[in-house]
């Protein structure tokens, strides 16, 4: 089955966002006095942040207001990510080249949607992708499949002819259970990720070629 579509996660492969997203997490739960680790917190990146949240509120019997320490860590990734942005070293290049070939693009992130216009306007590569698939727009987020069902749906293109860019073990669950070919890329701040279920793990986004995404749809 020929490969038509390519699903991108976005922070940690579009963007260099993820340090901001496990800050503003920290920050917004220290508010509440949940006094959580930058390493637990790494470890749960992928899931939606409200789903982390009830988790930790939970293990640390608080009662919160979920949509208010929501929308409060949203507000402190935003005036981050509106200070700066970087890409990820590849990924804009990586975008442009599947772009030209023919491949269709969609992002498939469990980030807000606010967050994710805000991320591809600033490194200018909106236009390439003819759709985007967020937390905001479905009841489950990673590990369950329906972000990713939602981008190949927008595109009108088979879940089977779709292959997914993944850095989280979560996201990459995600990929195989909307029946889409995966490729991991399991770079130095994945510490502690299972990228088992992938069909490829790149520690460069300069690995992930032509030949490799015609590969996938050969298997």
């Amino acid at each position: 089955m020929p490969i038509r579509a390519v699903i991108f996660d976005m922070d940690g492969v579009i963007s260099l966002t993820t340090q901001a997203h496990l800050a503003a997490q920290k920050k917004a739960l220290a508010e509440i006095e949940i006094h959580e680790s930058l390493e637990v917190l790494r470890r749960m990146t992928g899931i939606p942040t409200r789903t982390m949240f009830e988790e930790l509120i939970r293990r640390y019997g608080i009662v919160a207001d979920i949509n208010a320490l929501h929308e409060r860590k949203n507000q402190l990734v935003m005036e981050e990510l509106r200070a700066q942005v970087h890409p990820v070293p590849g990924a804009v290049e990586l975008i442009r080249l599947l772009h030209a070939n023919g491949l269709r693009l969609a992002v498939g992130s469990s980030s807000v949607r606010e967050v994710i216009d805000l991320i591809l306007g600033a490194l200018n590569v909106s236009n390439y992708f003819e759709a985007v698939s967020s937390a905001s727009d479905v009841a489950r987020g990673k590990p369950f499949p329906d972000i990713f069902l939602l981008a190949a749906e927008k595109m009108g293109v088979p879940p089977s002819e779709c292959v997914v860019i993944e850095d989280s073990m979560y996201g990459v669950q995600a990929a195989r259970a909307a029946g889409m070919k995966c490729i991991a890329f399991d770079h130095a701040e994945n510490d502690g990720h299972d990228f088992s279920q992938a069909e490829r793990t790149v520690n460069h986004l300069s690995d992930i070629t032509l030949t490799l995404i015609r590969q996938l749809g050969e298997n």
